[in-house]
């Protein structure tokens, strides 16, 4: 499971604590039929105290849960982490042989749609070779996305054993797509990026476009690894579901809708000066003394040459700046600011 950093005053929070103790007695009880009471109250209580929290995340006209601070996401997440080992208790517990059909079927859907998000970002790839640039292009990126598509509760199965669960699946689901989009900023559920060079006016990118996470191995961690399904090949994408998010695996047998979207993103980055974004590959030694040099003729008053020229080319050259003799530092000493260029500039 894949964690934030949450305000660690959430774990003392009355709200977290009622839960997590909560949890904790669950885990002690030694019969099925106690257990499984307990968890379906458990589950009803605390996604009331979430929806108390967001209010109606169904109502598009009141989606206040975009206006919540920090810690309120903070205390969600970790909630909604919650709710997930409970509902997979459950589902451990009842898992039916239609829930197995289901499961299998949603798992080849995720693996097919796997592959056309490798096969699109293949056939733009391609494309890109062939695109007219303008002269002033820098940087050309293409990224490739599997995602859940949140629209609202159309988004969201209700199949026959909803009620064993007694979740509100599609106010939850539909919260955790928010959470996982607006907030934790990570839904989707597969990704190709492609980092093509420009090149003589030309696109260069590489062809080697391979799905090497679906390999044949099943990727069944954490709740996957139930004996029903241990005949399953489980991909990728519903590993990434059920154990990097807090989709519990009754939410992915719900979860109607999912999209495969190709992004090709042309920039053109420009200085004020109309230097370029990657000046610093394209001018001599000398051009850049005298673009530094330009730029400190307008730093902050009562700053020293030294120490703006320093802090300029450490933005520029991270990984040669420390590698220029001691004796040539510049910070706290103008009279060194031309030995100290040519030194750093003498490294590339």
């Amino acid at each position: 499971m894949i964690m934030r950093k949450h305000n660690i005053d959430i774990f003392s929070s009355e709200l977290f604590l009622k839960y997590d103790q909560w949890s904790e007695r669950i885990r002690l009880m030694s019969t099925s039929g106690e257990k499984t009471s307990s968890l379906k109250s458990f589950i009803h209580d605390i996604e009331t105290d979430m929806l108390d929290i967001t209010g109606d995340v169904l109502d598009y006209s009141s989606r206040g849960i975009r206006d919540l601070s920090p810690y309120q996401f903070d205390l969600l997440d970790c909630l909604l982490l919650l709710r997930c080992w409970a509902l997979n208790n459950l589902f451990d517990e009842h898992c039916t042989d239609e829930e197995v059909r289901r499961f299998a079927a949603i798992n080849d859907k995720l693996y097919e749609m796997t592959e056309r998000m490798y096969e699109r970002a293949r056939m733009v790839n391609q494309l890109i070779k062939t695109m007219p640039l303008h002269k002033m292009d820098d940087d050309v990126d293409v990224e490739a996305k599997l995602k859940f598509w949140e629209d609202g509760a159309s988004s969201v199965l209700e199949i026959e054993d909803d009620a064993y669960y007694g979740s509100d699946f599609r106010r939850m689901i539909v919260l955790l797509a928010i959470v996982d989009r607006d907030y934790k900023c990570y839904d989707e559920i597969g990704q190709v990026n492609l980092s093509p060079r420009l090149v003589d006016g030309k696109v260069v990118s590489d062809d080697d476009i391979i799905n090497d996470l679906d390999d044949g191995t099943t990727w069944a961690e954490a709740w996957l690894r139930h004996p029903k399904l241990d005949h399953l090949i489980v991909c990728h994408a519903v590993h990434d579901i059920c154990t990097h998010k807090n989709y519990s695996i009754p939410d992915l047998l719900r979860m109607n809708t999912y999209e495969v979207s190709v992004d090709i993103k042309i920039q053109q980055i420009e200085n004020q000066d109309g230097s370029r974004y990657f000046w610093t590959n394209d001018y001599t030694p000398e051009q850049v003394k005298a673009k530094l040099l330009a730029e400190a003729e307008h730093r902050p008053a009562g700053m020293p040459l030294g120490d703006f020229i320093y802090r300029r080319c450490r933005l520029y050259y991270e990984d040669l700046i420390d590698n220029v003799p001691a004796e040539l530092d510049c910070r706290g000493n103008d009279g060194n600011v031309i030995p100290f260029l040519d030194a750093l500039l003498a490294l590339e």
